[in-house]
């Protein structure tokens, strides 16, 4: 899919990548080479990751170095404290309004000040921890899966900020590369232990480097499949 929707061409365009140097499906069998391997468990909001997701990404950790990949701890700088880093996003959705949550964005962004500053300086900060790393492992999320409608419960009476600041805790992991334009993908290498829903593994690494991210997915497709793991609860089970 992302070869079928590469467009080489960016005249006109309003966002533009580097043009990889080989197919994107190419890069998928590819062996990935010498990687550096940040691990980050804790969100930089100074929450604690449930203890499960915790444990999915230390096992993930011990298979990559059991592949021969170098993994060691870290915490990249994002450059702005975590409350910038939601209020300038705030602000920033407020430019497009559809829902009653990303209306109170609106009146939050009407009132906010000096922002934009603060919005692009966590670029410049990931993007010199990645020239000591090759890639990040974190968790996708930081808690087990909510049952359906838990996230969007209480939204409609929510200010723009508390709505942001709602939407950053619950996946505290990604924004900062949205932020930042870096390349990551969510990979499902664990199930929860209790309802054998997948746990998602984050793999970050530096702009327009899906190359790197699609090789090692690869790689790990192969040693740990995932295709047939099925939760509990499912819709093909015959329950």
């Amino acid at each position: 899919m992302l070869d079928a929707v590469q467009n080489r061409d960016a005249a006109g365009e309003p966002y533009i990548t580097s043009a990889p140097a080989n197919s994107f499906l190419f890069e998928v069998g590819r062996v990935p080479g010498r990687v550096m391997i940040g691990l980050m468990i804790d969100p930089w909001n100074g929450d604690r990751t449930d203890p499960a997701i915790a444990e999915a990404v230390n096992d993930t950790a011990r298979h990559l170095e059991g592949l021969g990949y170098h993994v060691s701890l870290a915490t990249p700088d994002i450059g702005v404290s975590w409350e910038a880093l939601v209020q300038a996003s705030a602000t920033i959705w407020a430019a497009t309004t559809l829902e009653p949550a990303t209306l109170a964005c609106v009146r939050y962004g009407r009132h906010a000040w000096a922002t934009d500053y603060a919005a692009a300086l966590p670029s410049r900060a990931v993007g010199a921890w990645l020239e000591r790393f090759d890639v990040l492992l974190t968790p996708t999320l930081p808690h087990r899966a909510p049952a359906i409608g838990t996230y969007a419960q209480g939204s409609e009476s929510m200010s723009g900020l508390e709505w942001t600041d709602r939407v950053f805790r619950h996946s505290p992991f990604t924004p900062p590369f949205n932020v930042a334009g870096g390349t990551a993908m969510s990979v499902p290498l664990a199930s929860d232990p209790a309802t054998g829903l997948p746990i998602g593994l984050q793999f970050a690494a530096g702009f327009a480097r899906e190359d790197r991210l699609l090789r090692l997915a690869g790689q790990l497709e192969q040693s740990r499949p995932w295709s047939r793991r099925r939760p509990r609860v499912w819709e093909g089970n015959p329950m």
